[in-house]
């Protein structure tokens, strides 16, 4: 055998090796992901026990008259909200994997609104008005789960950078090709740094939520993660630090 065809032979047997690397590589992913599936279903059943305890807990202490009280059981609802909402996120993760272009026709009107409505709490609890604004009827051809996962996030980031007494404005603009829906508020707005660290993993912000909720910082990750995969864009726009920010997804009408 020649220098040449050791070579040769040599490369052979790397690349074989590495083929079967990634082989035993995608078969850990797959089995991780699965196993954080389960989890985060078997997790909802539990979830959802303790929320009927608490709302019984709740109404029967409802004309309790020590404020502490009252001020521990809001304090746990508000934790299992923040539980409830990340299982939701992991499971949003996990779904992109299954993801395919296509899907049914969505109305965007009536998915923001759904939207609205399940963040209606967090809102009246800091006083702050959601508004809708639609001219012209919108559907997409798409994933509505996906879809609304977007919006929740966004508006739920929405709500918790906002200050008390302010609004959010919903709005959804058809084009030709495309639906742009902008989530549009008056909080902290974003800085120069902020912009660049957007939407990476676990990013910290210079802004801090304004009602002391918990921020993960995984909101926007996942949003962009979503819209990439939906085949859309996400724009982010700021006039500066105190001048609010919009955020803007674009949807083809068709995948």
């Amino acid at each position: 055998m020649t220098g040449e065809d050791r070579h040769d032979a040599g490369l052979v047997a790397r690349n074989a090796e590495l083929r079967r690397s990634n082989s035993e590589l995608e078969a850990r992913l797959r089995e991780k992901d699965e196993l954080l599936t389960l989890l985060a279903h078997d997790l909802r059943g539990p979830l959802m026990g303790l929320r009927i305890r608490l709302e019984t807990l709740t109404g029967q202490l409802a004309d309790d008259p020590r404020p502490e009280v009252h001020e521990e059981l809001e304090q746990a609802t508000h934790t299992l909200d923040d539980l409830s909402d990340l299982l939701s996120r992991l499971l949003a993760l996990r779904k992109l994997t299954d993801s395919t272009k296509g899907g049914d026709e969505v109305d965007l009107g009536r998915l923001v609104e759904k939207v609205i409505a399940g963040r209606h709490r967090e809102a009246s609890d800091k006083r702050i008005e959601v508004q809708l604004e639609q001219a012209l009827p919108a559907t997409v051809m798409s994933d509505g789960v996906l879809i609304e996962r977007i919006l929740d996030n966004l508006l739920s980031n929405a709500i918790k950078f906002s200050d008390f007494d302010s609004s959010i404005q919903v709005s959804i603009l058809p084009a030709r090709d495309s639906v742009y829906i902008a989530v549009e508020d008056a909080g902290p707005g974003l800085t120069v740094e902020d912009q660049e660290n957007l939407c990476g993993p676990f990013a910290r912000l210079s802004a801090r939520p304004t009602g002391g909720e918990p921020s993960m910082g995984l909101g926007l990750y996942i949003v962009r993660k979503l819209v990439e995969a939906l085949g859309g864009q996400l724009f982010a726009l700021s006039a500066g630090s105190g001048r609010g920010s919009t955020f803007t997804v674009a949807l083809a009408r068709r995948a």
